[in-house]
């Protein structure tokens, strides 16, 4: 039976209808303006992950707070190794308590003339035979200077490497005035060559197996300068001048000498030249500290740059780790809410992806720019190339040929396997951008054993076996001046925007951590190879534990104090634990969190707590909260790794911290074996 409905009820069936479909359009615009944000956030993630990209230098630095007492209360631990005593027994004392002495009392009196002034200073130390560079500054409390902070670089192998030098100098003039100087004559016109017995000294080269002729002589001249050289004597010859020039000469054992020479001729009364006669001198000991000398200034400007990548490194981790949690976590605790087949799951996986990605990397640029431990692997080489050709294929795209040619039975090398595919990503970038239109990029592994007389061809060098990974492209090639520059932080020939010249940087930081090394070769047009050799692991060598995986997200119902001053990332922790099943009391502050321990009633099972917050770190936090819960358990949390805290002094134990970001089951497994241990 088909009912008839009013006007009035027809009408406001069709209000009824207008007002949902508006509801609907509504929610459509929300959910454009979840997609928005979400692509914003991405693009906040790329932005940050090429900042961060800035910070990949490693540097030796040791790191101190001290009292208005002088008395340290924090150090790095690598002062365990300077001063020869654990941390637990230099904390809180004063240099004059741990070392008596007039030097010690001298520089007590610096540090305390450092708080009164309140300047920033540096000073050159030297302390048991060592030699370092300090910067000391006061951190200031209510306007006040309150406390001594600073950091230490141990500049010994430079000033060794500067006396080095000295010495060197100071025998390389000792040498010239007790040199003997060879001399020669030569017919211009027969191209007979008389040579003194110290030429043939310095040639190295036996009286009676040479021609004693000009031609004979260009054939002792290093290649690349003999058209230089013989073009400078003809053209004393017709110009009728002398002649001065430095060039290297060639031994039979592939050596090379650096000399100099000095050439007067006569002529006749018509210009004929008649006799030639000059000196030369062997000057490769000066040449060579020459190079030396240059060697080690690039050195210390590289260590320079260094320095001031390694603090920006740990000064920006912090918050951006705290963005990558913040990410990493919403996207989980979302996932869990939606269904498998939901469109949005692809993408927020995407986004979880990229976050564990960018927290990797993190971790990469922070052990770099600390030399703090990273994860490394006993690892075999191909396979975890392979594993990355299918990535790389799609970042050099399809106008690129990727050829791989892996060595069977390569030997085993020991490196976080994360840095090798940023090892490979960067090179292979980098190739695809020398390749103007189609071309080829080849991947190559083989084994090396490097002897002592190979190590003279590269200074980094050491002998041993290695793995060689090389990585050769078709491109454009460069010049020796560009190779001169190549793994300088910042260093790059591209257009601005298109480059940050960090990534040859951060390839040599790699190699070099791992005590690896790199050779280059190329030439404009040419193409351009890059070999990495790195060092065969023996399985005699200590391998790290991995720890057994945990199956299952753990849970509880304790009640936990959770303290975080970045508001997004409180409120997300607190959702992931209340979810979990724990009671949460969250607090944005320390002092709120010393409000609430002190009310609270009977008992609060752990304290989670980041470690870098206003008013006081996580130490001080919790020193202050166990005077109300004598029983609590401690977790950290930070941006920054677990080494590089504990070097701080703020916490002792690498099994009561969390690094920043994690996820929620790496979360939950700590807070259990918190609680449970």
């Amino acid at each position: 039976m088909t009912v008839k409905l009013t006007y009035d009820e027809l009408e406001k069936r069709v209000q009824l209808l207008e007002k949902e479909i508006q509801q609907l359009k509504i929610s459509e615009s929300e959910h454009q303006k979840a997609k928005n944000e979400l692509f914003e956030s991405r693009e906040a993630l790329r932005a940050s992950e090429e900042i961060f990209s800035k910070f990949m230098e490693n540097s030796p630095i040791y790191i101190f707070f001290k009292d208005q007492n002088i008395r340290p209360i924090k150090l790095s631990r690598n002062y365990e190794q300077m001063l020869g005593m654990p941390l637990n027994e230099i904390l809180g004392k004063t240099m004059d308590e741990l070392f008596p002495s007039d030097l010690a009392k001298s520089m007590i009196a610096d540090d305390l003339k450092i708080l009164t002034e309140g300047k920033v200073v540096s000073v050159d130390e030297e302390f048991d035979g060592r030699y370092f560079t300090t910067i000391k500054f006061p951190i200031f409390i209510d306007g006040k200077p309150t406390y001594l902070a600073g950091y230490t670089i141990d500049i010994t192998e430079q000033k060794l490497n500067e006396e080095k030098l000295r010495k060197s100098a100071l025998r390389l003039k000792e040498a010239q005035q007790l040199a003997k100087i060879g001399n020669w004559e030569l017919n211009p016109e027969t191209g007979k060559l008389h040579w003194s017995d110290e030429i043939f000294r310095i040639f190295e080269i036996d009286p009676s197996l040479f021609g004693a002729t000009y031609e004979a002589f260009l054939q002792a001249i290093h290649p690349d300068d003999r058209d230089r050289v013989n073009r400078a004597y003809r053209q004393s010859l017709h110009d009728h001048s002398n002649y001065s020039i430095d060039h290297r000469i060639l031994m039979n054992d592939g050596r090379i000498k650096y000399v100099h020479e000095e050439c007067v001729s006569e002529f006749d009364s018509n210009g004929k030249p008649l006799l030639s006669r000059g000196t030369v001198q062997d000057i490769t000991a000066h040449t060579l500290a020459e190079i030396d000398r240059e060697n080690l200034q690039t050195q210390l400007l590289q260590v320079q740059k260094i320095e001031s990548i390694g603090r920006l490194a740990g000064g920006v981790a912090h918050d951006f780790n705290n963005m990558l949690s913040i990410i990493l976590g919403n996207s989980e605790m979302i996932m869990e809410n939606i269904g498998a087949d939901n469109p949005l799951r692809t993408n927020l996986e995407e986004i979880r992806n990229a976050a564990e990605r960018s927290a990797n990397l993190t971790s990469q640029l922070l052990a770099f720019a600390r030399k703090q431990t990273i994860m490394p692997k006993v690892l075999d080489l191909n396979h975890t190339v392979e594993h990355m050709i299918v990535m790389l294929k799609r970042l050099i795209g399809e106008h690129i040929d990727i050829i791989w040619s892996p060595v069977e039975n390569l030997w085993p090398i020991m490196i976080d396997p994360s840095q090798i595919d940023q090892i490979l990503a960067n090179l292979c970038v980098n190739a695809r951008d020398a390749i103007h239109g189609s071309g080829r990029i080849a991947i190559e592994t083989t084994m090396v054993t490097i002897d002592q007389a190979a190590c003279s061809e590269n200074s980094e060098s050491q002998p041993g076996d290695f793995v060689l990974l090389s990585i050769t492209d078709n491109g454009c090639g460069m010049s020796k001046e560009t190779m001169g520059h190549l793994f300088e932080p910042f260093f790059t020939t591209k257009e601005i925007g298109e480059g940050t010249g960090l990534g040859l940087a951060t390839v040599y930081g790699i190699v070099r951590q791992n005590s690896g090394f790199i050779n280059v070769s190329s030439e404009p047009g040419q193409g351009t190879t890059f070999k990495i050799f790195l060092p065969r692991f023996h399985s005699s060598d200590e391998t790290p534990a991995t720890p057994a995986p945990v199956s299952h997200t753990p849970s509880g119902n304790e009640t936990i104090l959770l303290v975080e001053d970045e508001a997004a990332l409180l409120k997300m922790t607190r959702i992931m634990l209340e979810k979990q099943g724990y009671r949460v009391l969250s607090a944005g502050r320390p002092n709120e969190a010393i409000t609430m321990a002190e009310k609270f009633e009977p008992r609060i099972d752990l304290c989670i707590t980041d470690v870098i917050m206003p008013e006081m770190n996580g130490r001080e936090l919790t020193d202050k909260i166990v005077l109300f819960h004598p029983e609590i358990k401690l977790l950290f949390m930070s941006g920054y790794t677990a080494s590089m805290i504990d070097d701080q002094g703020i916490i002792e134990n690498e099994r009561i911290f969390i690094k920043k970001p994690f996820t929620m089951k790496n979360l939950a497994v700590k807070i259990r074996n918190t609680l449970d241990g």
